[in-house]
């Protein structure tokens, strides 16, 4: 598991995740309980999304998940699920955690 947000789920048992195989690592994700035992750089902050109750799991400004990923070789030309680009964008920094890169509201973007 690569820079993901497994956050904000409930169950009776294993609310966010269950490792049943032990070949399953961790790394620079966001989920609870915590998975440090299983990998690097991973956290339990609350990912602060922007409005969960509207369904709407970008990263809000603050978000403890925004440039806290691994970026790897094969993100460059990689879009997120805005099709905005993981790697290259207006900041530097590595890509975020979760499935939208964080895009600050003063930035301009032209495309999609």
């Amino acid at each position: 598991m690569l820079n993901t947000i497994v956050y904000h789920n409930s169950a009776t048992t294993y609310a966010n995740w269950r490792r049943v195989n032990s070949d399953v690592t961790f790394s620079n994700s966001c989920t609870t309980p915590s998975v440090a035992a299983y990998g690097t750089g991973n956290i339990t902050n609350d990912p602060a999304l922007v409005s969960l109750n509207e369904g709407n799991y970008r990263l809000a400004r603050g978000s403890p998940c925004i440039n806290t990923g691994l970026s790897q070789d094969w993100m460059t030309g990689a879009t997120d699920l805005d099709g905005r680009p993981r790697i290259g964008r207006f900041d530097s920094g590595p890509v975020d955690m979760g499935c939208y890169e964080y895009l600050n509201a003063d930035t301009f973007f032209f495309g999609r």
